[in-house]
């Protein structure tokens, strides 16, 4: 079990096609609303106000202002964070992807990277040359055709997440092929893939297992215990674990170092929800907590 008294940083999942409120519009900046009308098609018009309201949401109970008095800076590379008038030692970090977008809040700073699953990476070959170091690109072509793009969507949200906690660019693509993600080797990556993403099975050696009888709302939290080292993972059965009020994820700690030492490491945890793949980092250790959010 982890200390109880590491901070605790809380991953917010908010659904960007869900209703919200109508005054949600007034909350967002001049700024905010020119970015938006920049997307070419409605529905990402949408979606980018409804994940600005979102944070704006989150960000303005932590502070107790209106969600409009929210107010924000960013850094030389782009990072943002809250302007020091609110003197806050709240930090945030946002990741969106299709209609789903995840925050993070902690006393420290942090990444948060999120992909959703079910989707194809083009170009894959290509992209693993291009952001992987060479043992990884190694490993990811040695994996069973069916597990590969989950495997590499795994090293991605890894290594972007730390980017983001530095508070660094991706910059090209070029500087994720800097960082280890710390995969473990093709057999047990394949054993860990496979048995946490069923449907990924080859269908010659799938094997099926009824599952156990569940009530709603029941949650089970797993922690891999091997010989070699894996993913720290929120693991479940439950399709809808991110739709609990709050689940206290506890993990064992994986510091991701970089290739030339040039930066400090940072420690990781991958929330694994089955359609969604979201990995945390930090440069202190921490526990995560999910919750789902509404207005």
């Amino acid at each position: 079990m982890p200390d109880a008294n590491l901070p605790v940083v809380d991953c917010w999942r908010i659904d960007l096609d869900a209703p919200r409120p109508s005054e949600s519009d007034h909350w967002i900046a001049a700024s905010e609303h020119a970015r938006a009308e920049r997307f070419r098609f409605e529905h990402l018009q949408r979606r980018y106000r409804a994940t600005r309201a979102g944070l704006r949401a989150l960000l303005a109970r932590q502070l107790h202002v209106s969600p409009a008095d929210v107010r924000f800076v960013r850094s030389p590379r782009g990072k943002p964070s809250l302007d020091p008038a609110h003197q806050s030692p709240l930090h945030f970090n946002l990741t969106h992807s299709e209609h789903v977008a995840w925050v993070a809040l902690g006393p420290q700073e942090l990444g948060i990277d999120l992909e959703v699953l079910g989707r194809e990476v083009k170009m894959l070959d290509s992209l693993v040359h291009r952001v992987t170091r060479p043992h990884e690109a190694q490993l990811l072509l040695a994996m069973p055709d069916s597990l590969r793009e989950l495997a590499f969507l795994l090293m991605w949200t890894r290594k972007e997440s730390t980017l983001k906690a530095w508070g660094e660019g991706i910059s090209g693509m070029g500087s994720l092929n800097t960082l280890d993600s710390q995969l473990p080797d093709v057999e047990t990556l394949t054993t860990f893939l496979q048995r946490h993403h069923p449907d990924r099975l080859d269908p010659a050696t799938a094997v099926h297992q009824p599952a156990s009888p569940r009530q709603p709302g029941d949650f089970s939290g797993h922690e891999y215990h091997g010989p070699h080292p894996i993913p720290p993972a929120l693991l479940t059965d439950h399709p809808e674990a991110h739709q609990l009020p709050q689940v206290l994820i506890h993990y064992p700690d994986v510091r991701l170092p970089t290739a030339e030492g040039e930066r400090p490491p940072l420690y990781a945890t991958t929330l694994d929800l089955g359609s969604e793949l979201v990995t945390v980092s930090s440069p202190t250790p921490f526990r995560a907590r999910i919750h789902r959010f509404s207005y």
